[in-house]
Formats: C-alpha cells, sequence, structure tokens
C-alpha cells in the first residue's frame, strides 16, 4: 500500500528465565496521519537507549512487563530527530512548517493538571509516551516537537533528551561556548557530553590510574590554557580518589575556576567545601547521601544564575528572582517528599559518620581483594588503599563482563558492568574495548555477602570458556 511504512517492534516477550530476548522485527504498518495539532515526522536518526534494551531483554518491573505485553507489537524507539513532512492547522499556527529538521520529546503532558499549570511537567498526572520512534514515520503531538539550529546536525539532535540535563547544569556553572576547560581522564559522561556541546577545546589530563603524582602533573602541566577545571573525586567506574584538595590549589594558583563533581564521594569521603575553594561542587542525592532519585545539592561558591524564573515564597512584591540563595535558584513548588528522603539519608550518614563508611568500604574492598586475587583467568583493577574508595572493577577472562553479570544477577548479586557512562575512565583504564564488571559496597553489604560472591566467582557457572 502507498500509505505503508516500517516500523521495528516487540513481537515476543523475553523468556527470561531462559535468557532468551525478546524477538525484535521489521513490521510494515500503517503511516499514521497528522490530526489538527499533530506532527508527521520522517524519521532521521533513533537513538538507541536503556530503556530499550531493557525492554527486548526483559528487565523490567512487574507492572512494565504486564503493559508492554498488552502493547504486542510493541513499538522500538522514543529519541529521535527528523524532518516535518505534514503537520494540521494548529501545528501550523504555532510556526511549524514542512521541512523543518526537528527534535521531539518523546512524553506529551497533558498541560492541564496543576504540575503542567505551575510548570512542572515533569510530574504530569496524566502523561502520554510514545515509544514509537523506530519507523520511517511519527505522528506526535506539536508540543513534543523542537526545532533544531542549523549547525546542529540530525545525528546529534536525536541526544537531544539524554544531553539536556546535564547541559543546564554546565550552563549553571557558567561554562560557556567556546570556553577552553581542562578535565580530568576520569569524567563521567555527565561532564563530557554537555562540554561537547558547549566547546571543542577540551583538555584531558589524562594520568594513570591510581597514581596520584601523575595526576597532579597532568593538570600542573595543562593548567595554564585552561578557562574551567572540571575533576571528579571519585572514579563511577574504578574507585580511585583523586587528589581534588591538590588539584584545587594548583588552580587558585591558577586564578581558574574549579568545579567538583562528588556524585561518588559525598556519604563515603569528607568534602569539605571550604578547604577546596571550588566554585561549585555538585552531587546527588540518591547515591553516598541515600536520598531519593531525582534529588541533589550544588554547592555555590560562585553565583549561578537561575535556570527557572517563578515563585520562591520569598521577597514577593520584587518580579525578579531573590539575589541571596538559595532561593535565587529555588523557583516554584519545591520536591518537598524529596527532599525530606534527602534530608533522611544525610542524617543517617551523619550519625554513622563518613570515616566510618569508609573504614567498612574498604574492609570490605580488601576482602574481595584478597578472595578473587587467585581466581584463573580474574584481573582486578585497585591501588593503593588510600587511593580507592568502595568501587571494585574486574574483568574474566573468556566471558565478557555483562554475561558475568547476568550469571551473578541469577544468583542475587547486583553489579553492573559496561562503560559505566565514564568512557573516559575506561580509555585511561585500558579497558574501552572490555569494559568491566563494578562491584560498588555500601555499609548495607556484609563480609558474608563478599565471601558468597568470590566463592561464586571460582566456580565454572560464571565461566563460558568451559
Amino acid at each position: 500500500m502507498h500509505n505503508d511504512m516500517k516500523a521495528i517492534a516487540l513481537t515476543e516477550y523475553a523468556k527470561v528465565s531462559e535468557h532468551i530476548p525478546g524477538k525484535v522485527e521489521m513490521l510494515q504498518c500503517e503511516k499514521p496521519t497528522p490530526g489538527p495539532e499533530d506532527v508527521l515526522i520522517r524519521i532521521a536518526y533513533a537513538s538507541i537507549c536503556g530503556s530499550d534494551a531493557h525492554v527486548v531483554r526483559g528487565n523490567l518491573t512487574p507492572e512494565l512487563e504486564a503493559a508492554i505485553r498488552s502493547m504486542l507489537p510493541f513499538h522500538m524507539g522514543h529519541e529521535i530527530s527528523g524532518v516535518i513532512e505534514d503537520l494540521g492547522d494548529k501545528a501550523k499556527e504555532m510556526g511549524f512548517k514542512v521541512g523543518d529538521r526537528i527534535t521531539a520529546n518523546y512524553t506529551h503532558f497533558c498541560n492541564s493538571c496543576y504540575f503542567c499549570r505551575t510548570g512542572q511537567e515533569n510530574f504530569c498526572e496524566h502523561p502520554e509516551a510514545h515509544f514509537d520512534g523506530m519507523a520511517e514515520y511519527v505522528c506526535w503531538h506539536m508540543s513534543q516537537v523542537y526545532k533544531i539550529p542549523d549547525n546542529v546536525s540530525l545525528l546529534h539532535a536525536s541526544q537531544t533528551e539524554p544531553l539536556s540535563i546535564a547541559l543546564n547544569a554546565c550552563k549553571t556553572v557558567g561554562v560557556h561556548f567556546g570556553s577552553r576547560v581542562l578535565v580530568s581522564g576520569f569524567e563521567h559522561n555527565s561532564v563530557t557530553r554537555p562540554l561537547r556541546m558547549l566547546t571543542d577545546d577540551i583538555t584531558v589530563a589524562g594520568s594513570r590510574l591510581f597514581d596520584e603524582e601523575n595526576t597532579l602533573s597532568e593538570f600542573d602541566e595543562k593548567l595554564r590554557r585552561a578557562d574551567a577545571v572540571i575533576c571528579t573525586h571519585v572514579s563511577n567506574a574504578f574507585g580511585y580518589i583523586l587528589p581534588v584538595y591538590e588539584i584545587a590549589a594548583l588552580c587558585r594558583r591558577a586564578g581558574v575556576p574549579l568545579i567538583v563533581d562528588a556524585s561518588q564521594s559525598a556519604g563515603v569521603l569528607d568534602v569539605d567545601f571550604a578547604r577546596l575553594g571550588a566554585a561549585f561542587v555538585a552531587m546527588p542525592g540518591h547515591k553516598g547521601l541515600f536520598g531519593p532519585q531525582g534529588t541533589g545539592i550544588l554547592l555555590c561558591g560562585a553565583d549561578a544564575l537561575p535556570l527557572m524564573s517563578g515563585g520562591s515564597g520569598s521577597d514577593s512584591i520584587s518580579q525578579t528572582m531573590p539575589d541571596y540563595l538559595p532561593d535565587r535558584l529555588e523557583a516554584g513548588t519545591h520536591n518537598v517528599c524529596g527532599v525530606a528522603g534527602l534530608l533522611a539519608g544525610i542524617k543517617y550518614v551523619s550519625e554513622i559518620g563518613t570515616d566510618a563508611i569508609l573504614a567498612h568500604e574498604r574492609a570490605l574492598l580488601a576482602r574481595m581483594i584478597r578472595g578473587l586475587s587467585d581466581v584463573r583467568g580474574v584481573e582486578l583493577f585497585y591501588g593503593n588503599k588510600e587511593l580507592q574508595s568502595g568501587v571494585l572493577s574486574v574483568r574474566m577472562a573468556g566471558t565478557d563482563c555483562e554475561t558475568l553479570a547476568r550469571l551473578l544477577s541469577e544468583h542475587g548479586v547486583c553489579t553492573r558492568s559496561g562503560l559505566h557512562c565514564a568512557p573516559f575512565a575506561h580509555r585511561t583504564a585500558g579497558t574501552l574495548d572490555t569494559g568491566t564488571l563494578r562491584f560498588s559496597f555500601s555499609p548495607f553489604v556484609t563480609p558474608e555477602e563478599i565471601d558468597r560472591v568470590c566463592e561464586l566467582m571460582r566456580t565454572d557457572v560464571m565461566r563460558t570458556d568451559v
């Protein structure tokens, strides 16, 4: 048929117990027709999100599994870019036209609930999610569609959704287009991807893993060309504790602002803001602070412009945002439940103390290193205990990291495999081609659990080369 098109869809759900992924097929389906408020998009690129992989593998909650089973064949893809081919009259009134290059938000918000009316669409009570981007055409509501600048390719535009939050964060800390930025060789994609959208002038202090002296030497040598320095406190992939206080001293001497990513250190190591003298220190709430996902803390040693304007609960007569913190950066109704959860997590950490938490994690780390050091084919990534927090990355000869993670999960062991959103770190460590399997410790992990993991790693069950 003339109106037919091709689309990629999940046609059979995974048999998780048998380790058989779901069946994905190319289907012929009817080309959608736009309504008055819709835009018909000819797809150029559809990124493969981790969510797509979870759908195929069946790694979903029972609720999501039931929903997807009910929709089979389930069309895949939600991070897209493309060109407008047709549109409704209302969409034309919004300024869209045939031929526009666009990207899109896969969620259509209701625009009528309390949250939508108060600028908090991410909490929309009646959202409609679209997962049909791996097709020749999609038809989405005009409110989901955004024109892309001429200097942004359709390929790059397909990454808009995962990059947008990180980009806003970079803007907040004062990194602007064309800035010369120096980063460590262990940065997370949350730093490096938005930087790539802001500047091509990025220098990497590419030091060796667990080599503090080499790290400092690299920063000292390359700092003179930098307008700003961004450095992670602890590598999320390897647990390497970078010498951020010494790097901070180098930055102060050179008059270069420092931004510290404390994602992996907050709640485990002391993060002394005054001693750092950093422009900003950022940390999520859901890791070592044991708060809910979607919470975090930004420590401001320099001025930061607000990302949003609106009600703040203070200085109500003024028509501009208050000029004092935290009100200047906190427009709208706060996530009170999230803040309360984060506070509870911080209280828990404060009661135990970071020294005790770090000592416990290091004891577990040492125990696992001892337990795995003589296991055939296992490669461990560790250094001086003073330079490593409670993270251990490993590789096993003959078994790829993803398979090893799956085999361990069948025995109740939760790990993370792959590149850990940190290709810089894996390039630095020489593991970019393979990735690693990462064990992360916490106050809730026991020595007995470490022993059980070590025993599992010794068995042939974990090997695919036998």
